[in-house]
């Protein structure tokens, strides 16, 4: 319908569309290429085994002596590393999921005020 054209023939509307879908895929690759480099979890995870190094390093002979080492590396290489991938970077995921959610919704409600009970209902089904 005429009314529904962002630019003023429909083939002009769709060369729109189809450049901003290829710019939409450009960006997102760009983005998670970024995100590989970035190494997010591996920098924490250093961050968080030089801490806790550093502070065993400051303890005293009598709390040195109470905690066995090896425990101190099961926390350094596999604890940490637990709290890293299934914690803080969930907190990501979850973000990501809530955007993702918040744009749908965003979307359903200006094309189909009246179907506010669907992202109610799916909102409802991610939850349980």
């Amino acid at each position: 319908e005429p009314d529904e054209l962002w630019l003023q023939t429909p083939e002009t509307t769709a060369q729109c569309v189809a450049v901003l879908f290829i710019v939409v895929q450009i960006v997102t690759s760009l983005w998670d290429r970024k995100k590989v480099r970035l190494d997010l979890a591996g920098e924490l995870r250093s961050y968080l085994q030089e801490s806790l190094f550093r502070h065993y390093l400051y303890y005293t002979k009598e709390m040195s002596q109470a905690i066995p080492a090896e425990e101190i590396g099961k926390a350094m290489f596999g604890e940490i590393s637990n709290v890293v991938n299934e914690g803080f970077m969930k907190v990501f995921e979850c973000f990501s999921v809530v955007v993702h959610i918040a744009i749908v919704a965003a979307f359903v409600l200006n094309e189909n005020p009246g179907a506010i009970w669907v992202v109610v209902a799916f909102l409802a089904v991610m939850v349980f």
